[in-house]
């Protein structure tokens, strides 16, 4: 019997996601010390990572932030 199904992968868990440079820019671009944004960011990235949150609440959080 055939099955059909949705693989999502957000997060780089089937796949490696290459780093982007985004963070960086942002960092620089706001004239924020490298790392303030991961470092400010950490909880959310988990969160999102593990699904306790959607990837649209993470979107939002890095705004807020």
């Amino acid at each position: 019997m055939p099955a059909t199904c949705v693989i999502l992968d957000i997060g780089g868990v089937l796949e490696i996601t290459p780093e982007t440079g985004r963070v960086p820019r942002w960092e620089e671009r706001l004239e924020l010390p490298l790392g303030t944004v991961h470092e400010r960011m950490r909880d959310m990235w988990r969160a999102g990572s593990i699904e306790s949150i959607s990837e649209r609440e993470v979107h939002e959080q890095v705004a807020t932030v």
